[in-house]
């Protein structure tokens, strides 16, 4: 299997700054509260995989630079299954394109509640990581079927 490892966008040098989010996303020490609607799935703490995300994630905090990260706590690791939107985050490339960027996240979750109140999920599906990075992993579908299920 090959596997996209990727970090240079995150060196020190080639950000000399403030990372953009600190104070926002998270602090020195830790994530903080932030109002949005995204979905995400918790892991199967029953799981083969779940033990195997956590002896990634503890090599990865004993590397020599890992104190340069902030990790997610164990008990919070998840898939993003739909990134919506943040209260920190109103760009074009981060807000549906028909909703006012002054408007409440609250009354943004009721739009897309409206939007998905069609919506059926598919069939369940396995994934197989495709990539690591300081943010977390890639994720595809572990077969063409199973990526089909999961881009729908």
């Amino acid at each position: 299997m090959s596997l996209n490892i990727e970090v240079a966008p995150f060196a020190a040098s080639r950000n000399s700054g403030t990372p953009r989010r600190i104070g926002q996303r998270y602090n020195a020490e830790k994530f903080l509260p932030e109002a949005g609607n995204t979905v995400v799935c918790h892991l199967d703490f029953n799981a083969p995989a779940h033990k195997a995300v956590l002896e990634a994630r503890k090599r990865m905090m004993a590397l020599p630079e890992a104190g340069r990260f902030l990790f997610t706590p164990a008990e919070s690791l998840h898939m993003t299954v739909f990134e919506g939107v943040t209260e920190t985050r109103r760009t074009p490339d981060t807000w549906p394109r028909d909703l006012d960027r002054d408007a409440s996240v609250d009354s943004v979750t009721e739009a897309m509640i409206n939007r998905l109140a069609d919506f059926s999920a598919p069939s369940s599906f396995a994934v197989r990581v495709s990539g690591c990075g300081p943010t977390g992993l890639a994720l595809k579908g572990a077969t063409d079927e199973d990526e089909v299920k999961m881009l729908a």
